[in-house]
């Protein structure tokens, strides 16, 4: 009976997320066709309309390279950084948990307890002075041990990230960004992928599960009804392709079923495609030539897993394995089925429930999941165009041949009066009452000139609407191009509108912080490295960081320049070079680093900031001495001994 319920249970949790993504198919077929639309607007498949001429296949594409443009555009803003789009770094006012709030009063009552012939009045002032004193003290101590555990975070962040492809994917997702009217990206995304590694002897792969980034594409991802964003809607799915291998590499891995995925293997051995909105079983993003295009061919080993991310009832959770606290109630969970076999059933992992997707639009449209995009901006812009080109090699065409009249009664019966022959005399017979010329020949006026005015027109409306001039670019081949430096990428932001940085704020809100914060989030949950955490946050940096870098090249640029003229003057009194050769060789470093230039093996091991702090450390007895929990001492500590604020000492004054 146990087993029979099992099987009933599971095949109700599979029905369950089949009948919640039939739901989700239907509300986006609207939105489909707006996608679909937008993929083939830059394709140039877009027709202008339906009285055009059938015989002329032309349809002149702006849309792409204004898309291409606005891309690396993006690109080059985060690219140009200071080191990396993001910085991480402790809050800017720490703060101390009750543990070290305990010891700070015990501190300050051990010292009270030493002082002779004090009121009550007195004692109250003198605790709450000293208090405050060393509680300052230690929260400076505690603001140094953070921004040296968000140092080592970064480090460790950047890593995580490398091995999560997060620059490839979330370059892809600045394109789905700019095209389509939302961009989805997923992380933590448990995938099984091949893994190198050093054994110690040789290099072995192995397959094994890592929390990757991956840019989701929007003909991958069904909101619920009435969905205003991924977190506050009843559920969301995505549709996700793997391979059979990699089917098989989930056998055994943590959450998934294993007997599930051997029911899939033996009632599918060449794979299951899910029915698109279209009736297709493919993206129209992938080219159809890698899959099968109908349900009864052969998916050529691929299947797509639906994913659920929502409430499910706690009895149909319990039942498949995964614990839970009570059957009555529901629970925030990740289901994945293939042909509604439940191939893994766990809770959402995160600690605050969120699910796993971050969803940015170039244009949010308040209380929408879709917002609005270059390309839907365009499409009417692009109609035009392709409309105005469409009639001007019409125009050409016409213009370019011959129309021509014939009176039919004056010629040779065994001539074609169609065919138009160079160098040809034409016999043609005299009747009586008609006069002038057989044959007439007239000129079809050539308005392409003033056609291709209007397209030109109208192209250049195209940038306008997007809000980035097109002699902000320079040209409209490349018009990347200029972002090779932040000098130039800071040039055309001066010239974009308001709503294109609006956009790149978007991106830093809604993908870059929230993505980094929750591998941050992760490790200072998880790691067993104590000296990484902190009160930690995450700050990108596109906008801010390319005015901040250009800022600082201009600044080293012009104290070098002020410089050069004092290099090899001779201080008389001590016969040496008033300006240091270390400082001139700090200033070329500094100029390398920001400017991205690898200077190792070009200068020595040394951080400009680090080495002014050696030099102050130096000269200052306070930075040296004891450590605090194995870690290096600060100024907290200094001040808290300069207040002679140990229990062992007398206060003075007192």
């Amino acid at each position: 009976m146990v087993g029979k319920k099992h099987d009933r249970l599971v095949e109700e949790l599979g029905q369950y997320v089949r009948d919640r993504f039939e739901i989700a198919k239907d509300t986006k077929r609207e939105q489909y066709d707006i996608l679909l639309d937008c993929l083939r607007q830059v394709r140039g498949e877009l027709l202008a309309c339906e009285t055009l001429d059938p015989d002329i296949d032309v349809n002149f594409n702006i849309t792409s390279p204004i898309v291409k443009g606005i891309v690396g555009l993006i690109r080059d803003v985060f690219a140009n950084s200071i080191e990396n789009p993001f910085v991480i770094k402790a809050t800017p006012q720490a703060d101390l948990d009750d543990a070290q709030t305990k010891n700070v009063m015990q501190a300050v009552m051990a010292q009270l307890q030493q002082m002779p012939m004090m009121t009550s009045d007195m004692l109250e002032q003198a605790a709450a002075e000293q208090g405050q004193a060393l509680k300052n003290a230690a929260m400076q101590e505690q603001q140094k041990l953070s921004a040296i555990a968000a140092d080592k975070m970064n480090t460790l962040i950047q890593d995580k990230l490398h091995d999560a492809d997060w620059l490839r994917q979330f370059g892809d997702f600045i394109y789905n960004f700019v095209v389509y009217p939302a961009a989805i990206m997923k992380t933590p995304a448990v995938v099984m992928k091949p893994w190198k590694r050093w054994n110690g002897q040789r290099m072995v792969v192995e397959r094994k599960l890592i929390r990757a980034v991956e840019n989701i594409s929007p003909f991958d991802f069904y909101p619920a009804p009435n969905a205003q964003s991924v977190q506050d809607a009843e559920y969301v799915v995505e549709i996700r392709k793997c391979s059979r291998s990699e089917l098989v590499g989930y056998y055994s891995a943590p959450g998934f079923d294993g007997e599930g995925i051997r029911q899939v293997l033996k009632e599918h051995p060449t794979g299951w495609l899910e029915e698109r909105e279209d009736g297709k079983d493919h993206n129209p993003e992938v080219d159809t030539d890698q899959y099968a295009i109908g349900l009864e061919n052969d998916a050529q080993g691929f299947y797509d897993c639906v994913g659920f991310y929502g409430a499910i009832r706690g009895e149909l959770l319990e039942e498949f394995g995964v614990e839970v606290g009570s059957p009555d109630i529901s629970y925030e969970a990740e289901i994945w089925t293939i042909n509604d076999i439940v191939i893994k059933a766990v809770l959402n992992p995160d600690p605050a429930g969120q699910r796993p997707f971050y969803v940015a639009s170039f244009e949010p449209i308040p209380g929408a999941f879709w917002g609005e995009c270059p390309v839907t901006r365009l499409r009417d812009v692009q109609r035009v165009c392709t409309a105005t080109i469409v009639a001007m090699v019409r125009n050409m065409g016409l213009a370019s041949g011959v129309l021509g009249e014939v009176e039919s009664d004056r010629v040779i019966d065994d001539e074609d009066v169609n065919v138009i022959l160079p160098n040809t005399i034409r016999e043609v017979k005299s009747v009586i009452g008609m006069q002038g010329r057989a044959y007439n020949f007239y000129t079809v006026p050539d308005i392409s000139q003033q056609l291709l005015n209007v397209f030109e027109r109208f192209m250049q409306y195209g940038y306008e609407t997007i809000g980035i001039p097109r002699v902000a670019f320079g040209s409209t081949e490349n018009i990347g191009t200029l972002g090779r430096t932040s000098g130039g990428v800071a040039m055309v932001l001066n010239q974009a509108s308001k709503s294109v940085k609006f956009a790149l704020r978007v991106l830093e809100e809604n993908i870059i912080e929230p993505v980094v914060q929750s591998y941050i989030d992760y490790e200072l949950m998880y790691s067993l490295d104590e000296t990484i955490k902190g009160d930690i946050r995450v700050h990108a940096r596109g906008v801010s960081g390319i005015v901040e870098k250009e800022s600082q090249e201009s600044k080293l640029q012009w104290a070098l320049q002020s410089l050069s003229s004092y290099i090899q003057v001779i201080d008389p009194n001590t016969g040496q070079p008033i300006i240091p050769p270390a400082a001139i060789q700090r200033l070329l470093y500094q100029i390398f680093k920001v400017s991205g230039i690898n200077t190792e093996g070009i200068f020595p091991d040394f951080d400009l900031q680090s080495a002014v702090t050696q030099d102050i450390q130096s000269l200052n007895p306070m930075y040296q001495g004891g450590t605090i929990d194995g870690r290096n001492a600060s100024a907290g500590q200094a001040i808290a001994n300069q207040n002679s604020l140990t229990p062992n000492s007398p206060v003075g004054g007192m």
